[in-house]
């Protein structure tokens, strides 16, 4: 018998940013009858020691998501269950999702990351302290590169029980990118009814203002100075 094959659509990811004081050396005062000594030369001053650099900031992340929807009229819906991470700067950095179908066995596990990814090196994950899992690219669309890996019932239950998963793929300048990717909260969400719409825009608005709370705007460099309080009338 002919296996049921889901008809992998491109499912949207949800949408759910020391200067040194240096002070010359003052010139010795000349006493009296006696010529002042030249002053000596003024050191030179020591380097500006490099500021460390500042530790990457945790990704922020959409909770996991469930969204199922019918490929053609009639036809079982298709389900997606999904989260991403993005840059406290909003730039999106990866996302995963199980994608299946009621009815039909097989599941597919979706890695969606950024373009200009290095496709011949493809696609590395690794659940918790696991052995790696390397596959190679789908296809890269607008929306993002795609690979799929196949679930497996241990891989459904690292997704089920573990704790994260550990994106990586190389860059086109040759740069690794390595994203972790939270499981907590993915086996309620598979395991439950798809998200309303109205839950799934709250959501992406608690996003987006998670991105704006991490950017503060920049003050105006010409912003007019606060005007000074007029003196107290005396009594």
């Amino acid at each position: 018998m002919q296996e049921k094959r889901i008809n992998y659509r491109v499912l949207p990811l949800a949408a759910f940013g020391v200067a040194l004081a240096m002070v010359a050396p003052r010139p010795a005062l000349a006493q009296d009858g006696a010529p002042a000594p030249k002053p000596a030369p003024a050191a030179k001053p020591a380097p500006a020691a490099k500021p460390a650099a500042k530790p990457a900031a945790a990704p922020l992340y959409s909770p996991w998501t469930k969204l199922c929807a019918p490929e053609s009229q009639g036809a079982a819906p298709t389900c997606l269950t999904l989260m991403e991470g993005r840059a406290t700067t909003g730039q999106f950095l990866a996302g995963a999702g199980i994608i299946e179908q009621q009815g039909v066995e097989k599941k597919t596990l979706r890695i969606t990351l950024p373009l200009a990814m290095l496709d011949q090196k493809g696609v590395q994950i690794i659940f918790d302290q696991d052995q790696p899992l390397s596959g190679p690219y789908l296809t890269c669309l607008p929306a993002g590169c795609l690979a799929d890996f196949d679930v497996t019932p241990a891989i459904l239950e690292k997704m089920q029980k573990g704790q994260s998963i550990m994106v990586k793929a190389i860059r086109l300048d040759g740069s690794l990118l390595s994203v972790p990717l939270p499981l907590s909260g993915f086996a309620k969400a598979n395991a439950g009814p798809p998200a309303d719409p109205k839950v799934i825009a709250e959501q992406q608005q608690k996003l987006r203002e998670s991105v704006k709370a991490a950017n503060p705007p920049a003050p105006a460099a010409n912003a007019p100075a606060p005007a000074a309080k007029p003196p107290a009338a005396p009594q």
